[in-house]
């Protein structure tokens, strides 16, 4: 896939145009016209749509069909807690497994 099916793709699914979307990203209608004939936007300019489009530089030049990588960053964390009840849980047979759940789906039935 090339950088410009990737582009159109992403801005048709957030609902708007390339042309318009340039604009709104301060990207001139000849750059745009140039990706559309085969060309590659530079590095800043990539960069850019990446952030906008919330995906990776190599995902937008066709290199990877991962939109985003999982970061450390962007991880979510687990609480300690959790991570106790995690940790506990991994030793369990599969039945203590489920009456685990049901206890934890009874205890949230059980909130006001």
């Amino acid at each position: 896939m090339t950088f410009w099916d990737r582009f159109y793709d992403l801005c048709i699914e957030s609902g708007t145009k390339p042309n318009p979307l340039g604009i709104k990203l301060g990207i001139s209608s000849g750059a745009i016209t140039r990706w559309k004939n085969g060309g590659i936007p530079n590095s800043n300019k990539l960069e850019l749509i990446a952030d906008y489009f919330d995906c990776s530089t190599d995902y937008l030049l066709g290199k990877t069909d991962i939109k985003k990588e999982p970061t450390a960053q962007s991880e979510q964390s687990v609480s300690d807690e959790l991570q106790k009840l995690i940790d506990a849980s991994s030793s369990l047979s599969d039945e203590e497994t489920q009456k685990v759940l049901e206890y934890v789906e009874f205890l949230k039935s059980q909130r006001k």
